[in-house]
């Protein structure tokens, strides 16, 4: 039974530690949490210390009780092992709802690429201007420089077509009447 309670007092410590220090740490390595893009994870990881934290908590009260009741070891260790991976499971989904309800304002390069803009300050050959688009409900603007060089500047209130981005400036071509869509998307 000691071992039982030894894998609970530890869980516990670490959901008490887990108040103190920064509460949203996960225990991830390169071979476990593998991403194929740079942008935030979406959710939390089976490695998360509070998933950890409950199942060793679960775990070692769960063997504790049964063992307390006079079942042999292995018994008390399947019923432990049942019971605590059935409630880690249940705080990653509680813990992977909540990670759904955040919003983010976090704009990717992939959600301004191609997208339409409005050119609120002219582009001049070889020049800057600027640009305004809205994405995820949030107007933004940025600087921006013309792909193509035609030797005249593309007009204040002309639409454009986002074809990248070098740093914080965006590259864009003017659109052309047959590809205008009535106004920036």
């Amino acid at each position: 039974m000691s071992i039982f309670l030894t894998m609970l007092f530890i869980g516990f410590a670490l959901m008490i530690s887990s108040l103190f220090v920064d509460h949203d740490h996960d225990f991830d390595h390169g071979d476990v949490d593998v991403s194929s893009a740079h942008e935030v994870s979406d959710g939390p990881s089976w490695l998360n210390l509070k998933i950890i934290a409950v199942f060793l908590v679960a775990f070692g009260a769960m063997g504790s009780i049964v063992r307390y009741y006079g079942y042999d070891i292995m018994t008390s260790s399947l019923l432990a092992l049942a019971n605590g991976l059935a409630l880690a499971f249940c705080v990653y989904k509680i813990l992977k709802l909540f990670y759904a309800q955040q919003a983010s304002s976090h704009v990717s390069e992939a959600e301004v690429i191609g997208k339409t803009a409005l050119v609120t300050v002219a582009i001049a050959d070889f020049s800057v201007g600027e640009i305004t688009l809205i994405v995820k409900g949030s107007q933004l603007s940025y600087v921006a420089r013309s792909a193509v060089f035609t030797g005249e500047p593309i007009k204040e209130g002309s639409l454009v077509r986002i074809n990248g981005l070098t740093g914080v400036v965006a590259i864009v071509s003017p659109l052309t009447s047959k590809t205008k869509q009535g106004g920036v998307e």
